[in-house]
């Protein structure tokens, strides 16, 4: 579900390519005027990525900002980015910091800001400063999340050296610690406001009774960096890419900056800058998309419909025109329900729905048998995949039991089931949102007719998918299709299930609640051994599978189309391929 988090088919690992990047091949050889269009599919929140790190926002903002570390899209290992190694966890058991493990980091010596000066220890402390100010409004999974961090000390002798400090009972220590966005403090603190407290200050917060001029100084930079123009007019970090344009609604201009640090580095992919401009179009509908791609209007198409890739590359096999390629997604598609919702509360109305929706016939029909079922949120490349979940199939006979066995009947005979509910007769009618895309409309339409033949009632709505994310958060819908992008890092299921979370706006966004689901979620939080923690995972996904408080659906393939003169390596990683490393062909090939 959220951060970062929910977010791509693991079985397709095995296909990956190993990365083979030697010095001539990382370097950054178009010096001409190229540039690579594609598409997102609505405009931006922010590209400020502490305050929102939604899917659009994260396409964007990676060629602006760095980590000290990340995902290799190519090896799928963990690699330095801004630091110069991977750092050991060293465990502290005494002292100030007892229960911690310390994480010694050092700066590369070639990294810098635009304007020359070094990135540093007090550039990633900013950040973290940032993200875990109470009256910053960062996105509350990432503030729920760095709670664990205890410090991060900068050394005396060199501010490109410092230490962090993560509660070692947290089993993704290393990750949390490494794989943020870094800011450059001079540019979003210049008056270096949040220098004023340590991270362990809870008590500097807009409600104090006295204010000191270090208060208002700290006030002035919070207001500062809530405004919207912190993450559109303002939107700079250490990447190769600085924002040249931004036309809402229209499009999203990235250019190369000319003399970036990192083109002294060839040894990863995070230190290419192959394209002189990247041009974001936004591009809503898919089949538009589609269009844009065939007219030359956009270079690069992903995340195409199983029908439409299928039908497209019948039709240029002749040509020759583009190239095809369909690697996994660490992605899972699923129907929310909105557990809190009166007619949905009871876990047999659930269980119903799930047995009326057909999704092997989803898969043939609309993925061209491209998907893999799933029985829970946890992807089958997991060690700890919970491989004896049946998938749950259509059957109507079984749905009817489940709804009898909730009270539900047709007592007037009208088609639609009813029962008393607080003393009144209730009709048992749902309300569905969906986007308005080909997929989700496919989706609803099946399950509305599946739905029908049972005594259900199903309405669907569709609405602007900028304003569906509200509706969600304030409860204000019954089912609502998506999906959940993941990350590469082991997931932190707490975020998204445990019952603290749930809370309208919270990270929690369907109302699970289950007082051994809560327990099991803690008990992860606190265990390293990896065996320990399949026996935990797999109780867990048992609990889900029993409540069925989502319809778990597949995991798609990323169908991707591009140019043929493009030379593009794809990935698993999100979002299937990495702009800054894609090369024009030469032109004998």
């Amino acid at each position: 579900m959220q951060r970062n988090n929910i977010l791509r088919v693991f079985m397709f690992l095995c296909s990956m390519f190993l990365l083979t990047l030697g010095c001539k091949q990382g370097k950054n050889e178009n010096n001409q005027d190229f540039s690579i269009s594609l598409r997102i599919s609505r405009d931006p929140a922010t590209l400020n990525p502490i305050k929102n790190s939604g899917t659009v926002e994260n396409d964007i903002s990676q060629y602006l900002f760095l980590p000290l570390a990340d995902y290799d899209p190519y090896t799928l290992e963990l690699v330095p980015v801004l630091i110069a190694a991977l750092p050991s966890g060293v465990r502290i058991d005494t002292g100030r910091w007892s229960g911690t493990v310390r994480f010694d980091c050092l700066i590369r010596e070639e990294a810098v800001w635009d304007d020359g000066s070094p990135v540093t220890g007090y550039d990633y402390l900013f950040t973290i400063k940032a993200i875990k100010h109470p009256d910053i409004m960062a996105n509350p999974a990432l503030k729920s999340i760095f709670q664990v961090m205890r410090d991060v000390e900068i050394s005396e002798d060199d501010p490109k050296r410092f230490f962090i400090y993560v509660e070692s009972s947290y089993f993704t220590a290393k990750e949390l610690a490494l794989i943020v966005p870094v800011y450059p403090e001079y540019l979003y603190d210049p008056g270096k406001a949040l220098r004023q407290y340590d991270l362990e200050n809870a008590e500097l917060t807009a409600d104090k009774t006295s204010i000191t001029p270090q208060d208002s100084l700290v006030r002035a930079f919070v207001d500062r960096f809530n405004h919207m123009d912190c993450g559109r007019v303002l939107a700079n970090g250490s990447n190769a890419y600085e924002l040249a344009e931004w036309q809402t609604n229209q499009h999203v201009i990235l250019q190369r900056k000319p003399d970036w640090w990192g083109n002294k580095l060839h040894h990863s992919p995070y230190f290419e800058a192959q394209p002189t401009r990247i041009i974001f179009k936004v591009i809503p509908d898919p089949n538009t998309a589609l269009l844009a791609l065939k007219s030359d209007q956009l270079d690069i198409l992903d995340q195409v419909d199983g029908h439409s890739f299928a039908k497209f590359k019948e039709e240029d096999a002749s040509k020759g025109s583009f190239s095809f390629d369909t690697p996994g997604r660490l992605v899972y598609y699923f129907v929310g329900i909105n557990n809190h919702a009166p007619l949905l509360k009871d876990k047999n109305v659930r269980k119903a729905l799930a047995h009326l929706m057909d999704v092997d016939l989803f898969i043939k029909n609309f993925e061209m048998g491209n998907g893999i079922r799933l029985q829970s949120p946890v992807l089958p490349l997991r060690s700890y995949y919970h491989a004896g979940l049946k998938p749950i199939m259509n059957d109507p006979v079984k749905a009817k039991s489940y709804l009898k066995k909730a009270g539900w009947a047709d007592s007037d005979k009208d088609g639609v089931l009813d029962k008393f509910l607080d003393g009144r007769k209730t009709d048992l009618k749902l309300r569905i949102l969906i986007p308005g895309n080909d997929l989700s409309k496919n989706l609803a339409l099946m399950l509305q007719q599946n739905c029908r033949e049972v005594g259900i009632g199903i309405e669907i709505i569709t609405k602007d998918p900028k304003l569906i994310p509200q509706d969600v958060a304030s409860r204000n819908f019954d089912l609502y299709p998506t999906g959940v992008q993941l990350g590469l890092y082991p997931e932190d299921f707490y975020q998204s299930w445990h019952s603290s979370n749930d809370f309208p706006g919270g990270s929690n966004r369907f109302g699970f609640n289950h007082p051994k689901a809560d327990q099991l979620l803690e008990r992860l939080r606190e265990t390293p051994e990896p065996e320990k923690t399949k026996q935990l995972m797999k109780e867990f996904q048992q609990i889900i599978y029993d409540e069925q408080p989502l319809i778990f659906l597949y995991v798609p393939t990323n169908n991707i189309v591009y140019n043929q003169r493009l030379q593009v390596k794809t990935s698993i990683k999100a979002p299937g391929f990495f702009v800054n490393t894609i090369r024009t062909k030469a032109k004998n090939q």
